[in-house]
């Protein structure tokens, strides 16, 4: 006689197939059937089985001053956020005006920095062309407060008058006997076309430079005046802007002088001076110095 199933067997058979995961119902009936069978097998005390069939509970409705509440509190927050919004924006644009404040210092930092470069490029030029204009005058010299027409009168060829008048300048009044080879003479300018002050100068260029500085070293020591009421200079030919340096420098040597008639004072090329005292200390100054 076959053995009678349980309660408890059933129930695990019904909900523990092997073999498949889903078993196919047959008809509406079949499965209404062993649905309630399944409710008639759980016990009320088998927590496991019931608790997948109960549903949550629905939440309570809220009253009027919970519903205030929340949207209140939605409000806080809402203000709390464009609080926050409103720090960030502020924020934002301090950052914008530093950027633009560093963008603008940079901008002025480069201006300055391309002035800088380009003034130390203006004077490095500067001081490359005045000193190759000072390498092309080196063999000159120039006479001032020579009057007008001492070399001759205004006929013939003025620039041999200028070289012959200068020859016997040297010879006869700085007393150099080597005779000298001048490749030019004239006045500057070269006519006399206004009324002047005082006479054009006579620059002269020497073939040599030895010849040139001999007649320089002589010019120191002259005395003999040719020409009444009319003091004969001998000086290097130089650009203007080393003239202006050495104009001070002059003037700065007088002032050492002053101060002490013991001391030697040389100014020297381009535009130095070397000054030496009694004691043997020597010291040199340059024009830029002053």
């Amino acid at each position: 006689m076959p053995r009678q199933k349980t309660k408890q067997s059933k129930l695990n058979e019904f909900t523990r197939k092997p073999g498949a995961k889903f078993r196919r119902i047959s008809s509406t009936e079949e499965g209404m059937e062993e649905v309630a069978e399944f409710h008639n097998l759980a016990q009320p005390n088998d927590t496991s089985m019931t608790s997948a069939l109960v549903r949550p509970k629905p939440r309570p409705l809220m009253d009027d001053s919970e519903k205030l509440n929340v949207i209140m509190d939605k409000l806080d927050m809402l203000d709390t956020i464009n609080e926050r919004l409103g720090n960030i924006e502020k924020d934002i644009g301090n950052m914008k005006k530093t950027i633009r404040d560093l963008e603008q210092s940079q901008e002025y930092y480069d201006k300055e920095l391309d002035l800088k470069v380009n003034t130390a490029e203006f004077d490095r030029l500067t001081t490359l062309v005045d000193n190759l204009e000072n390498r092309s005058r080196r063999n000159n010299l120039i006479l001032f407060n020579v009057p007008e027409k001492a070399e001759g009168n205004a006929t013939g060829n003025q620039g041999q008058k200028c070289v012959n008048f200068v020859k016997k300048f040297i010879k006869e009044h700085l007393r150099l006997e080597e005779d000298v080879d001048i490749e030019r003479a004239h006045r500057t300018p070269t006519r006399l076309d206004r009324p002047r002050d005082k006479p054009r100068p006579i620059h002269v260029a020497f073939l040599r430079y030895t010849q040139k500085q001999k007649t320089l070293n002589a010019a120191s020591n002259l005395k003999d005046h040719p020409f009444p009421n009319a003091t004969v200079i001998v000086a290097e030919d130089l650009s203007q802007r080393l003239q202006e340096e050495r104009k001070k420098l002059w003037k700065k040597r007088g002032e050492l002088l002053k101060e002490d008639a013991n001391r030697k004072v040389y100014v020297n090329y381009p535009a130095s001076l070397r000054v030496v005292n009694q004691d043997g200390t020597s010291c040199v100054i340059k024009a830029s110095e002053i």
